[in-house]
């Protein structure tokens, strides 16, 4: 068998080239092709090389390198993924193993070929006949009993014998007369021509398809036909609630699509957040009457079996209004990425790609025409939410930035403890429970790091001729930099500003210098965010007077400036296809556009870093606590999912502090 246990590993490469060689001649034996139920891999394998397009019966080495006992016989290094991962060398260690095989031949850098023609190792024509089957299998059977038995060792120590197995019908005592062969060199008479035939070995199952979901990527609902248009005519009369005709088309989409786990938590966690419940219907009682289900409509169905239901307090316009853009936005913008918390990439197009063709399929049916241009708008919403997620993980990581953190890190601002280094002081003891900390092994920034970063940053275009001057001429950039006033407040950003052609060239120059190879330290080219700041949205000071809702610093630039690696200015670019319009043709075409960013919202520490010498300050990012969509927005049900505050009632002294504290 090709597939089997491993085999020791040989250390040795002269001896296990042996080893490869004299497996390789076992499998393509007669002994190994012709035994009592053959050997189906190869039998595949070889019925596969058959039209290959290098050359007929030509077999890949590559395959070869697959086998268990071929893969075993290297031994495992870690780190190195061996022979059976398509390892360069381990395959040319096989192919070198193999010229001098006696079964196969090698005929280039990546194919062998039996010396035998494959043409004689052919199946019955008619192998899937079982009447063929069982002549084959009864010759087989009559000439093993008269014939010597090939060994099924690759290390046999017979020095002779006979082919043993001849599927045409012939005299076995002719045959094995003017077949003897070596059972060392495994293969026949070249000169004979005769058909030697494999026994057909059970048929393999045939591998289903995946069953359509209705998620895939170019999946179209059918057109309706006459007999759905009546059912959509009843269900979805534009008499009936709006609710009701939403909660039946939930029940008629889920019968049209295949749910798998993921797709439904994504699902239900949306539809919860817009008001549907889930579950079944409660109160019912039951429904066997067989007579009673076939006589209902279809509209009366879905509400009966429904497992999500709007509910009738949803029709009252003075407690819920239909909003599909505003859930939407709400839902992508803060629910979804703070339930699953920080979802990746998959999950994103995953939860879009739902909201979408649940959208589509409202569209279609025509569910509530009334509501189809904010359809339409929350669609659009999605394809954004999509592409900035994606855009919000992978920006993640890189937050702040190298520059702002070598920034924090020198000057002793909010990331000095969690992202910097601080040595142990030599010869200090631990306890034993204790966990030693090694700082080699964390890739943080040192000091040293930190004023090559923030040097270069002030040699770049971006810095003003008077800072230049006054970096220039400083030893110790901590004695001329200070940033003690820190502000936690909302940023939008207005505009971004890729690196200069002239700054990118100007830090490829910097990283060959051979003081920064020492320093071990990558320095990135630096473009701009402009940000203006931004009133974070929230309910929890929704009971607080007007003078401690906004707790933002009152004199607060217009606009600030921040450094930001290129890198991360790169994510917050991406590509995607829109309809425009041709002027010549006058007709809309689809083509590839790049967008931005502009608009994201972020929560984050801010700093003010002051320069002696030096009019204007820099503005850093001190730390970045959440990243939001442009669309942010917070609407009453974020709080469907938080428990009810309660009432509580203030004893004396709560009484008498809160009227001391201003309340």
């Amino acid at each position: 068998m090709a597939k089997g246990y491993r085999t020791k590993p040989i250390a040795d490469r002269a001896a296990r080239g042996m080893a490869i060689s004299s497996q390789v001649d076992y499998y393509f034996s007669a002994a190994n092709l012709l035994k009592e139920g053959g050997d189906p891999y190869l039998e595949d394998l070889i019925a596969a090389s058959a039209h290959n397009e290098k050359g007929a019966y030509w077999i890949p080495i590559s395959r070869i390198a697959y086998f268990d006992k071929v893969a075993g016989l290297f031994p495992r290094i870690k780190g190195e993924s061996g022979p059976k991962h398509n390892n360069v060398l381990g395959v040319i260690e096989i192919m070198e193993a193999l010229q001098n095989s006696r079964t196969v031949d090698v005929m280039d850098n990546e194919h062998i070929r039996r010396k035998v023609d494959g043409e004689r190792l052919q199946r019955p024509a008619n192998s899937d006949d079982t009447q063929g089957k069982g002549e084959a299998n009864r010759q087989i059977s009559d000439l093993n009993n008269k014939v010597e038995a090939l060994s099924c060792e690759p290390n046999a120590t017979t020095k002779t014998s006979t082919s043993a197995q001849v599927l045409n019908g012939a005299d076995v005592s002719k045959y094995n007369k003017n077949h003897t062969k070596s059972v060392e060199d495994g293969v026949w008479d070249e000169n004979d021509k005769q058909k030697l035939y494999i026994a057909p070995s059970l048929a393999k199952p045939v591998k289903k398809m995946k069953a359509v979901t209705g998620y895939e990527k170019n999946f179209a609902d059918a057109p309706i036909t006459p007999a759905e248009h009546e059912e959509n005519l009843d269900c979805y009369h534009p008499d009936r609630p709006v609710h009701d005709r939403l909660e039946v088309a939930i029940q008629r989409y889920k019968a049209r699509r295949k749910f798998h786990t993921s797709h439904t938590t994504l699902f239900n966690a949306w539809l919860k957040f817009g008001g549907v419940e889930t579950g079944e219907r409660k109160f019912n009682g039951k429904l066997d009457d067989k007579e009673k289900i076939e006589g209902m409509s279809a509209f009366d169905k879905a509400i009966e079996f429904a497992t999500h239901q709007v509910g009738d307090d949803k029709g009252d316009p003075n407690l819920w209004v239909v909003d599909f853009q505003g859930v939407a936005e709400a839902y992508l913008s803060s629910e979804f990425p703070s339930t699953f918390f920080d979802p990746d990439a998959e999950q994103i197009e995953l939860q879009c790609t739902i909201m979408t063709n649940f959208y589509n399929y409202l569209m279609h049916h025509d569910v509530c025409p009334e509501y189809l241009d904010a359809i339409k708008a929350a669609c659009d919403v999605v394809k954004l939410g999509c592409n900035q997620l994606i855009s919000i993980h992978n920006m993640g990581k890189l937050l702040p930035g190298a520059f702002n953190v070598a920034c924090s890190v020198l000057l002793e601002g909010n990331l000095a403890t969690s992202r910097g280094v601080s040595y142990a002081a030599p010869g200090l003891e631990f306890e034993s429970n204790d966990f030693v900390w090694n700082p080699t092994n964390e890739k943080l920034l040192t000091s040293e790091k930190a004023r090559a970063t923030i040097k270069t940053a002030c040699s770049s275009s971006l810095a003003s001729d008077e800072l230049f001057d006054v970096i220039a001429e400083s030893g110790d950039l901590s004695s001329i930099m200070n940033m003690a006033e820190a502000f936690d407040l909302g940023l939008e950003v207005v505009e971004i500003h890729r690196p200069t052609e002239d700054d990118i060239d100007f830090y490829h120059k910097a990283n060959l210098d051979e003081v920064q190879i020492r320093k071990d330290v990558i320095l990135k080219p630096l473009g701009r965010l402009v940000c203006k700041p931004w009133k974070i949205p929230s309910y929890e000071d929704h009971d607080l007077p007007k003078n401690l809702r906004d707790l933002t610093f009152k004199n607060a630039p217009e606009t600030f400036t921040f450094w930001i690696e290129g890198d991360i200015i790169d994510h917050m670019h991406w590509q995607s296809k829109e309809l425009v319009l041709n002027e010549e043709t006058g007709k809309t075409e689809e083509k590839i556009v790049t967008q931005n960013f502009v608009g994201m919202k972020m929560s984050a520490r801010v700093r003010r870093l002051r320069v002696e010498g030096v009019k204007e300050c820099l503005w850093v990012l001190d730390g970045v606590n959440n990243v939001y969509c442009s669309f942010y927005n917070l609407i009453l049900n974020d709080l469907m999912s938080k428990p009810w505050k309660g009432v509580h009632k203030l004893t004396q002294e709560e009484q008498a502090k809160g009227s001391d504290d201003g309340f």
